[in-house]
């Protein structure tokens, strides 16, 4: 068995690491918690147009692709437009989920756009 004065370089490493992680995780700036929209609100931002409808709430078989990913690029609040006229929204920047459709919440899209 090792003495600890051959050993006690590893302890302090230890301790130093163990506090660094504790400052890193308390001093960790949090992200702002998004508020989800309104149920049948007016979209906001600008829209994603999708080649699919919006999916049946009872359809577990369809695969969503992650369609507000665009807005984690642009840092441009966006809505989902589907083919049958539906829109889901975004999640609210600094966010970027498919918040509505996730959730199966619709917003009304503007006309002009």
């Amino acid at each position: 068995m090792k003495s600890f004065r051959k050993q006690w370089p590893f302890y302090i490493l230890l301790l130093i690491i163990l506090l660094l992680l504790v400052i890193q995780s308390c001093t960790e700036k949090k992200l702002p918690e998004a508020t989800p929209p309104p149920p049948q609100a007016s979209c906001k931002g600008e829209p994603i147009a999708v080649d699919y409808t919006f999916p049946h709430p009872s359809d577990a078989s369809f695969d969503n692709p992650w369609e507000c990913k665009l807005q984690c690029e642009d840092k441009v609040q966006r809505y989902i437009y589907y083919t049958n006229g539906v829109a889901t929204q975004c999640d609210s920047l600094p966010g970027c989920l498919d918040w509505g459709e996730d959730n199966l919440v619709t917003c009304i899209p503007d006309p002009q756009k």
